[in-house]
């Protein structure tokens, strides 16, 4: 009788390159940079929000911003690339927003 070796992690391997057939590599490109990095910090009266996106580009996002949250939505792929919820309530109406190198920085007032 011929033995014959037995390789576990080839079955994964085979497995994993089975299931990327499902997605294109601008799709798997684009998940390892789906979930942006934020910073929230209170500084006087207003609280600062930092979001890092990497290489998303900026002009092809919209940015909704509610007296209790933020999302951050891509018109180009249709989908939701983060939404926030803040700490406390702002004054959505008086929203200061820089986009600059892959980051965007909303400064938005406290309301009491």
């Amino acid at each position: 009788m011929e033995t014959k070796n037995w390789y576990p992690f080839s079955e994964i391997n085979v497995l994993r390159d089975r299931i990327n057939l499902f997605g294109d590599e601008s799709m798997i490109e684009y998940s390892k940079m789906a979930d942006p990095t934020v910073d929230i910090y209170e500084e006087e009266e207003s609280l600062i929000i930092r979001i890092s996106l990497g290489y998303i580009d900026l002009e092809s996002i919209e940015i909704s911003i509610s007296e209790e949250s933020i999302v951050i939505h891509s018109a180009d792929r249709d989908c939701i690339i983060k939404s926030i919820s803040l700490p406390t309530k702002v004054d959505d109406n008086k929203a200061n927003i820089e986009l600059k190198e892959g980051v965007i920085k909303i400064i938005v007032p406290v309301t009491n």
